[in-house]
């Protein structure tokens, strides 16, 4: 599995997207690229559109962070 920063800011920014759009269940924030967070990762992928593979690859991260400065500048 995967962990450390860079995962610990993906499932921060998850959680907030969580708030806003039920389908996607809350991750876990312990930097750890474990089950809820890809349950998470999933759900986000679905949500949109994206390929469903449960990876966070270069389109999944850019729309993690369009959603979540969507939702930090409407709030």
């Amino acid at each position: 599995y995967s962990h450390g920063d860079d995962v610990l800011l993906m499932q921060s920014r998850l959680q907030i997207i969580s708030l806003s759009y039920s389908s996607i269940p809350k991750p876990k924030i312990d930097g750890m690229f474990l089950e809820t967070t890809h349950q998470s990762v999933l759900a986000f992928q679905r949500l949109l559109g994206l390929s469903i593979h449960g990876i966070i690859d270069q389109m999944t991260w850019s729309q993690i962070n369009q959603v979540y400065e969507e939702l930090r500048a409407s709030s």
